[in-house]
């Protein structure tokens, strides 16, 4: 028998054929779910301050008021409502007096991002201008790819700064320090994520025409069995 003809012929596959085609079209229109991606890595040309404020603490939510799953965790809920400890647990540049400094975040495996959230610090040093670029390798000193963020200015209270730029694939990202509080021979910041793109989550619509499509399928089923 032809596959054609079968699901022609048999009431059930035909249910369950179209429970599958309106699922399917529903989801195709589906947003997709932003995250937040954290960094597995960072460093900087100009090394870390080290002791209590190594450049590890901006990655590793040393000082942050809850903690997040990366790539699980919703990246606007998270961010609209997470705070930070400010000077306790943020991350330093070593000592230079060469003008702009750079933290670079290795995000582990290249990821499409949107956004970025920064925790500031409230001390000396505190990055108060900065740019962000994308790259293909974690060495800043060789060139940078394209600028994904323009400078833009950071405050320094408990909460995260946040911006959206236009999404990008990359796994290297380079934030430059422009300008710091009392411009010091350092920078620092608390915390660093990114807002990065998963897979299309299922709308409530989608899951009833899944749910009215299995019933048709019963339905089919106890129908023919009657027969």
């Amino acid at each position: 028998m032809k596959l054609k003809s079968l699901f022609y012929r048999s009431p059930v596959l035909s249910a369950l054929s179209l429970t599958l085609t309106l699922a399917l079209a529903a989801g195709m229109g589906n947003a997709s779910a932003s995250t937040v991606i954290g960094a597995t890595g960072v460093s900087s040309p100009q090394g870390t301050l080290g002791g209590r404020y190594p450049l590890v603490n901006t990655i590793n939510q040393s000082s942050l008021s809850a903690t997040y799953v990366s790539g699980i965790t919703d990246f606007a809920s998270y961010t609209a409502t997470t705070t930070s400890g400010q000077l306790i647990g943020s991350g330093f540049t070593g000592f230079s007096t060469n003008g702009p400094q750079q933290f670079t975040f290795d995000l582990g495996a290249s990821f499409s991002i949107d956004g970025i959230a920064i925790w500031n610090t409230d001390s000396v040093g505190a990055i108060s201008r900065f740019d962000v670029y994308a790259d293909d390798d974690g060495d800043f000193s060789n060139g940078v790819g394209a600028q994904i963020l323009g400078p833009s200015s950071l405050n320094t209270s408990s909460a995260a700064n946040v911006f959206d730029f236009a999404s990008v694939q990359t796994r290297y990202v380079h934030l430059q320090g422009l300008a710091s509080l009392d411009a010091p021979d350092f920078y620092g910041l608390n915390e660093v994520v990114f807002s990065g793109t998963t897979a299309p989550v299922p709308e409530p619509e989608t899951y009833a025409l899944m749910l009215a499509g299995l019933a048709m399928v019963g339905a089919a089923a106890r129908r023919r069995k009657a027969k």
